[in-house]
């Protein structure tokens, strides 16, 4: 999907829960390129933007704003919760714990900021969790058995079917029990590779499953995407 129509969809998608303009736009826009994404939260609560970093904002406090470290997404808002941070990550809320105790020290508000980085750091350490229990998945889904059998001895036993059918008539009657035996080797060769193809496409579905579910609504199908 072109970056343009994703910006187009989460606006339509969340026209009621929207900050004003230009935080709109430039909200959506953060969400086209991977760098957080929206979660919904249920009927009557507002959607959650949620960083890669720890940050975790409401849709409709959201803030375009010039900060230490260049324009950034950031809140609006008195609440300080899981579900409410002022900066998208630990680094931009140590950059205004330390810019205000740059010479004569402000000291106001800087307590509801530890509670900021204390919910981050949670939010890091949950997603560090769940990306552990994802690689141990896909660690044991290939781990799972395949069946399977040489196939090099599939093509040498249909050449000397090959040869066989190719005498006469005669000699297939009097070598029957051979030639169907030959002919069941190169059967049993085939059956053991669609249970080897079977085997893999289920292995193949459960590494999918498993990425599906980790990846969630994050953006990871192109080199702008940098949500984790």
């Amino acid at each position: 999907m072109e970056k343009g129509e994703i910006i187009r969809q989460v606006l339509e998608e969340n026209r009621r829960w929207l900050p004003p303009s230009p935080h709109d736009e430039k909200m959506a826009e953060q969400v086209a390129i991977g760098r957080c994404h929206i979660q919904h939260r249920g009927h009557g609560q507002a959607p959650m933007i949620v960083f890669p970093d720890g940050g975790a904002m409401q849709l409709p406090t959201v803030r375009w704003r010039e900060t230490v470290r260049g324009w950034e997404l950031i809140a609006e808002s008195d609440e300080h919760s899981e579900h409410q941070t002022t900066h998208l990550d630990v680094c931009g809320t140590v950059d205004t714990i330390e810019e205000a105790i740059e010479g004569e020290p402000e000291l106001e508000g800087l307590d509801v900021l530890m509670v900021d980085i204390e919910h981050m750091l949670g939010r890091l350490k949950r997603r560090q969790h769940a990306y552990e229990k994802y690689v141990a998945a896909v660690k044991e889904a290939l781990e799972e058995v395949v069946r399977r059998k040489p196939v090099p001895p599939g093509f040498e036993k249909l050449n000397e079917l090959r040869e066989m059918l190719a005498k006469s008539p005669e000699w297939v009657a009097q070598h029957r029990e051979e030639v169907v035996a030959t002919a069941e080797i190169v059967r049993d060769v085939a059956q053991h590779l669609e249970y080897s193809l079977a085997d893999f496409k289920k292995i193949a579905l459960r590494l999918n499953e498993l990425f599906v579910e980790i990846r969630g609504a994050r953006k990871w199908d192109d080199e702008e995407a940098l949500d984790a």
